[in-house]
């Protein structure tokens, strides 16, 4: 992966979502150097799932999506597992971030149920 110093990535999402598919890009951008933060509904940790249903861990949230300022961030990604994907379609915050990394032209990355 190329060095994402001084990059600022955004990672939205909400409990039951598919765990490695938050979890290991987080990782993966850090070690590349970016910094990396989750947000979520609200600031308390959020559930993870594996295929859907199996409850794994929970994962520490750093904001809620009403902190989100797309203009700071460099890119935003978006993990999948279906109920997460259907949580964040009908949240409207959400959308509006969604919609403001794609007027602004920022890298959008979502994972499998995500684009729902």
């Amino acid at each position: 992966m190329a060095d994402l110093t001084g990059k600022k990535i955004a990672i939205i999402a909400t409990s039951h979502f598919e765990e490695a598919e938050l979890v290991q890009p987080r990782d993966e951008l850090r070690r590349a150097g970016a910094e990396v933060r989750v947000y979520s509904t609200s600031t308390d940790p959020i559930q993870a799932v594996e295929g859907d249903t199996q409850p794994t861990r929970k994962v520490e949230v750093d904001a809620t999506f009403a902190d989100l300022d797309v203009s700071d961030v460099d890119a935003v990604v978006v993990p999948g597992g279906t109920v997460n994907a259907d949580t964040i379609r009908t949240d409207e915050t959400a959308q509006r971030i969604v919609q403001d990394a794609t007027a602004q032209g920022k890298v959008l990355a979502v994972i499998c149920h995500a684009p729902w």
